[in-house]
């Protein structure tokens, strides 16, 4: 179950709450957002709740319809919930590689394993090396697993998610070519060999 600190309620507990002052059940609210598959209504508002991932684009009006409620207060709801999970994502948050090709695999299993096989998790302790120490680290990493890839021709290179907020992106031939401040309102773009100079400059001014 998602928490917050906030004194508003999550969606999860928005949902409880207004189906418990109507008397309703989990499996009247469903049926009533037009689930005949009752099974099937229940895991995807679960899913809705806890990920904010609708199924379809009718999702949350179907839901606010349902419940009764103004749209103001259910997309309050939404607002807590989705802050709730930024706040878990950056208190989990592992760096990690992820290798980049230039196909989309189909089927969605086919997706998950080359997923799987192109993330490359990175113990959080990288972050205690000098910055160029780190990149020789997270490229090894790269060049080790990219060898041991079927499908390597495809690749088109990788991205370093160094921190919760901040991403690094390279090239095939392992140069960095853009960095991404997620939480910037305009993200820092920098191309070519320029920007390592700035990585490193903000290194040693203890910016990084």
């Amino acid at each position: 179950m998602i928490s917050s600190v906030s004194a508003l309620p999550t969606l999860q507990q928005f949902v409880e709450n207004s189906i418990k002052s109507k008397g309703w059940t989990r499996r009247q609210l469903v049926q009533l957002m037009g689930y005949s598959n009752i099974a099937k209504g229940l895991r995807r508002l679960d899913r809705f709740s806890q990920t904010l991932e609708a199924p379809d684009s009718r999702f949350v009006s179907k839901l606010q319809i349902a419940l009764e409620t103004d749209p103001t207060s259910l997309e309050k709801a939404m607002s807590v919930t989705k802050d709730a999970i930024e706040d878990n994502a950056k208190k989990t948050f592992t760096p990690h590689l992820v290798i980049c090709v230039d196909f989309h695999p189909q089927p969605w299993f086919a997706a998950q394993f080359v997923q799987a096989e192109c993330t490359i998790k990175v113990s959080p302790d990288i972050r205690h090396l000098s910055f160029l120490e780190e990149m020789e680290m997270i490229i090894s990493l790269y060049k080790e697993r990219s060898e041991k890839l079927s499908f390597k021709e495809r690749i088109i290179g990788f991205r370093y998610q160094r921190s919760y907020d901040s991403c690094l992106m390279f090239d095939k031939k392992q140069v960095c070519t853009e960095i991404l401040l997620c939480n910037a309102q305009q993200p820092a773009k920098y191309f070519g060999n320029k920007v390592l100079d700035i990585l490193i400059k903000n290194q040693s001014d203890g910016l990084l």
